[in-house]
């Protein structure tokens, strides 16, 4: 019966190194990898309204900021309105669920 447990424990121990070295080796990897930055072609482009474009593009930067400054906002117009209400602690996961929500679009 030793003997078995012996061999199941070199058995998991040579699992286990194998696994620390696929890691190590794989954090390598990912540290030099270079990921490509994607061209929309002209031929797209030409065809495409700048409406599409823009929604291929997403926002500029000066947008994203505004828009998460009117997100945050929210969430501490509703902070306030649970402290007027006397509310506590119980709508504050909806807001935070909101202001999540908020944030995926």
């Amino acid at each position: 019966m030793l003997p078995v447990i012996g061999a199941q424990a070199i058995g998991t121990g040579l699992n286990t190194g194998f696994g620390i070295y696929q890691a190590y080796k794989g954090n390598q990897i990912a540290k030099n990898a270079v990921r490509p930055e994607y061209e929309i072609p002209q031929e797209i482009r030409d065809n495409l309204t700048d409406a599409e474009i823009q929604a291929m593009e997403g926002l500029p930067a000066a947008q994203k900021n505004v828009l998460m400054q009117n997100i945050q906002r929210s969430t501490q117009s509703g902070m306030g309105a649970l402290d007027d209400r006397k509310a506590g602690l119980s709508g504050l996961a909806k807001l935070q669920q909101n202001e999540l929500d908020a944030y995926s679009i």
